[in-house]
């Protein structure tokens, strides 16, 4: 299972849709128990892939931060990464690929 919150372009704020998102997010992961999940954040493929990379990570960091100050989530269980550009969910250069590949997606059941 897999669930994504977008951002904006070169940021790592949550927009209020993606806070919402956090929320629901946080709601789901809080009742599942001790599990660990891996919060993947990505780019789109405008700018430097190094940019890019480190973008991706302070995306995910922002999510893993907001659910273990706002839920019951042991800081252990929520492992922030960085995937860059590297796995886009549109190809394509329009501004809504690009806006669609922007995003923190979270995988439940990670090891």
């Amino acid at each position: 299972m897999t669930l994504r919150i977008g951002f904006d372009l070169d940021s790592a704020s949550l927009t209020p849709a993606g806070l919402e998102q956090a929320r629901e997010l946080g709601n789901a992961l809080a009742g599942l128990g001790p599990k660990r999940f891996d919060i993947v954040g990505h780019t789109d493929t405008q700018g430097d892939a190094a940019y890019n990379d480190a973008l991706s990570l302070r995306r995910a960091e922002t999510v893993r931060d907001f659910l273990v100050r706002n839920f019951p989530i042991a800081p252990s269980a929520l492992r922030a990464v960085g995937r860059g550009e590297r796995e886009p969910l549109y190809s394509g250069e329009t501004p809504q690929a690009h806006a669609l590949n922007r995003r923190v997606e979270v995988r439940v059941g990670a090891e």
